[in-house]
């Protein structure tokens, strides 16, 4: 009787071990959901991020500056997407070895497994490789944004220098060194790369967002209206007289790219304006000279604007 009551209590508690145990199981895989809504999420933050610097740097206010700070973001996202493509490998690996198939329940059955973590981390050696590669890309990182190698002011490079280093954490590291294969779960490790792929997510658009801050330009197109601008020295001269015809864009701006053809002669412009010059001939009468000026407005649309300069020469 005795006997029967030890056995009893022994089942029971056998029971409410596995109980627990089948419960962690079930919150640690909503763990690995989470995360990996939490990385898709980032991911699509980034893209977004990366598609408007590529589109500013079409635009010819902020052109030039973008695309100064572009090599640096593809940089990092180069050495982020080669990261997570290793980490997906070890994934699949885990899921080999613990013979992980697609399953329907919370719990698929291998989660619990330390074998698989043993056996790629510890006798394969990824452990330490994990660890080399991810200092490597911590590493590769920062020569990426070598403040020396961008063209911007000493000021930005000096904030470069302080702050580009604040953005790579080193939980990935910690992690990796924390970790011990031999009492490890399947679905502990899988949580562990969720979290590394995590850190190299936050690090990616930490400083893309960085480059979007420092690429933003102030527009002022609601404010600034372009205008053509087109004089004559006189509209009444005498034969063998010189007229001087003076046309430009009200707004002097280099990156409006103003082309200007007066008579059909293409004029070089200085300082937002081109000058042509013309020596009247003999006959009388009212006469008209052309002018064409084409430039780019702030969103990078073509303007093309036609006038007529008239003069009259006195009989």
């Amino acid at each position: 009787m005795k006997k029967t009551h030890y056995l009893i209590i022994s089942f029971l508690l056998c029971g409410a071990c596995r109980q627990h145990k089948d419960s962690s199981l079930v919150q640690m895989t909503a763990i690995i959901k989470s995360l990996d809504r939490s990385n898709g999420f980032i991911s699509q933050q980034i893209d977004k991020a990366r598609q408007s610097l590529q589109k500013r740097s079409y635009d010819l206010q902020a052109a030039e500056i973008t695309k100064n700070w572009l090599p640096c973001v593809d940089s990092v996202r180069s050495l982020s997407k080669e990261m997570r493509t290793y980490l997906n490998s070890l994934r699949s690996a885990l899921t080999i070895r613990a013979r992980i198939v697609a399953d329907t329940t919370d719990v698929p059955p291998g989660w619990g497994d330390k074998e698989p973590v043993y056996g790629l981390f510890e006798d394969n050696g990824i452990k330490k490789e994990l660890s080399r590669k991810i200092a490597a890309y911590h590493k590769a990182i920062l020569n990426a944004w070598n403040p020396d190698h961008l063209p911007v002011s000493d000021g930005i490079k000096k904030d470069i220098k302080i702050n580009i280093p604040k953005m790579i954490t080193h939980a990935s590291e910690d992690l990796v060194y924390r970790l011990d294969p031999a009492n490890t779960t399947t679905v502990s490790a899988y949580i562990l790369l969720d979290q590394i792929e995590n850190d190299f997510l936050l690090t990616e658009y930490e400083m893309i967002r960085y480059a979007d801050i420092h690429t933003d330009v102030i527009y002022h197109d609601y404010y600034e209206k372009f205008s053509v601008m087109v004089g004559a020295n006189s509209s009444y001269l005498k034969a063998g007289q010189t007229l001087i015809i003076d046309a430009g864009v009200g707004q002097f701006s280099l990156t409006s790219h103003p082309k200007i053809s007066i008579n059909g002669i293409p004029l070089v412009m200085a300082d937002g304006v081109a000058e042509y010059r013309t020596v009247v001939g003999q006959a009388p009468g009212k006469h008209t000279i052309p002018i064409k000026i084409e430039y780019m407005r702030p969103d990078g649309s073509p303007q093309t604007v036609y006038k007529d300069v008239k003069y009259e020469i006195a009989p």
